[in-house]
Order: C-alpha cells, then sequence, then structure tokens
C-alpha cells in the first residue's frame, strides 16, 4: 500500500513542484527574451523568425488526404568536397541541394516567391557524454534560410552557410531548454484549455505557414542487418509539420546520404 500511495502522489507532489516554479521561468523567460533580440540586432545578417514573414507558395496550404513520397541516394564524398572548399558543414550543403531542387521545382509551377523560402531544421539538445534515450526526443527548431532568392548556386551555399551559422548561435543564445521547463510547469487545465482553443482555431492556424519546409538530418547509421541478410539501404520519412506540405529526412548511411520526402500529395 505504502509504495503504491508513493507512485500516485509522486508525480502529483512533482508537478505542484514544478508549478511553483513558474513566476521564476516567466522572470527567466523575459529576461531572455529581451537578451535573444538585442543579439539578433547585433548579428551580421538577418535569421528568419519561426512563423515571421514566410512567403506564400504550393508547398504551404495543401494539406490532402493522399501522400507522394520520392527518395534519393548522394554520395557522401561529393557533399563532403563540397563542405571543405566552401567552409562550411554538410548540413548547410543539404539545404543547400533542398534549395536548389525547390528552385527548378517551383520554378517550373511559376511559383517561387520572390522572398526566400524558409527551413525548419530539427537540432538535438543532448550534451555531451548523455545516456541514451530509452524513447522520445530532446529537440529544438532551428530556422534558416534556404536562399532561394539568390541565383548563384555557390553563393547561395555561402548565404546559407552564414545565415544557419548564426541561426545556431541565436538558439543557443535563446535558451530552448526553457519552452520544455515552461511546458513541464503549466498547470494541466491551462493545458486543456489551450487544447481546446486550439482546435477552435484550427481553421485558422491551417491557413497560417510557419515555415516552407522541414528539413531533418539523422546522422550516422552504423551497419544494419536483418537476420543473416545486409541491409543496404536504409530511408526514414518524417510527417510534414509546422504546416508545410513536405518534409525531407536524411540518413548517412555507409558511404551514403539516404534522402526521403514525403509530402501532401497536390
Amino acid at each position: 500500500l505504502q509504495g503504491t500511495l508513493s507512485r500516485l502522489c509522486g508525480p502529483v507532489f512533482r508537478k505542484v513542484r514544478s508549478t511553483s516554479e513558474l513566476p521564476r521561468l516567466a522572470c527567466r523567460t523575459r529576461r531572455n527574451l529581451l537578451l535573444t533580440e538585442k543579439y539578433r540586432l547585433e548579428l551580421p545578417v538577418t535569421v528568419p523568425k519561426f512563423g515571421v514573414n514566410v512567403p506564400t507558395c504550393s508547398l504551404n496550404n495543401s494539406h490532402t488526404n493522399a501522400r507522394t513520397y520520392g527518395r534519393v541516394t548522394l554520395r557522401l564524398d561529393d557533399v563532403v568536397t563540397v563542405k571543405t572548399v566552401a567552409g562550411v558543414t554538410v548540413n548547410d550543403v543539404l539545404l543547400d541541394v533542398v534549395s536548389g531542387a525547390l528552385c527548378r521545382y517551383l520554378g517550373k509551377r511559376h511559383d517561387l516567391p520572390e522572398e526566400p523560402l524558409l527551413a525548419a531544421v530539427p537540432v538535438s539538445l543532448e550534451k555531451v557524454g548523455s545516456l541514451e534515450r530509452d524513447s522520445g526526443n530532446n529537440l529544438a527548431r532551428l530556422v534558416t534560410t534556404l536562399a532561394t532568392d539568390v541565383a548563384d548556386p555557390w553563393q547561395r551555399l555561402l548565404t546559407i552557410g552564414q545565415v544557419t551559422t548564426c541561426a545556431k548561435e541565436l538558439l543557443r543564445v535563446s535558451e530552448p531548454e526553457l519552452v520544455l521547463k515552461r511546458l513541464d510547469a503549466i498547470p494541466p487545465f491551462v493545458m486543456r484549455a489551450r487544447s481546446r482553443t486550439s482546435r477552435r482555431q484550427g481553421v485558422a492556424a491551417e491557413a497560417k505557414s510557419e515555415v516552407n519546409i522541414s528539413v531533418s538530418n539523422f546522422g550516422r547509421l552504423q551497419d544494419l542487418r536483418l537476420g543473416s541478410s545486409e541491409v543496404e539501404e536504409f530511408y526514414m520519412s518524417g510527417t510534414p509539420n509546422s504546416n508545410s506540405g513536405s518534409s525531407i529526412a536524411i540518413y548517412t548511411y555507409r558511404s551514403s546520404l539516404m534522402v526521403s520526402i514525403l509530402a501532401f500529395a497536390h
């Protein structure tokens, strides 16, 4: 009986304790927002904001029941060569590949906005040396430009690299861990009320684009086997989110980059 009470009361006590931290978290959040905005103004380039000034195109507001799926394999050596010569990261090169593909695709449809498309890139918040998780993720969402308004591919890559570097630094300053702490501290009845409000505003929310596309790089996989058979290719897809109609997921496997694309059919 004592063990049962402990299991029942423990989460309640923890929730009460975390809720009591709300005033301190509110003050810390306000200071952090002011610091982040001040830091943003001092950056050498403009870092886009999530859900702000997102150009409209057929990638967004095109939610359908049907889905389309595509996949492609890139040579890792080719990507590393470009990365080394340009002085950027592998992720920057992959974003540039996505950008070039979107420029061609939307250009043929006469649907490429004059403003640069924006991408949401999940970034791990796990600290070096952290224990592996059994489930769940600890991620933040980095928003950066795809520089689709830059015609020259090489200059486009350099622009993506510069903006993404600043976006990472801005994300560090913004302390994204605060979001999880606030969610943990908010009482359940407040979250339920917020959820009901979100459902009532569902139609309006669908009309608002937060980014144009999601691009996830899940890192490197070791050699995989299925029984006695070797796994030659491995693709993983992610659902379209943030009101974007397409999601790109990338895994490094052996000497290749496995790219999968899941999108709403339209």
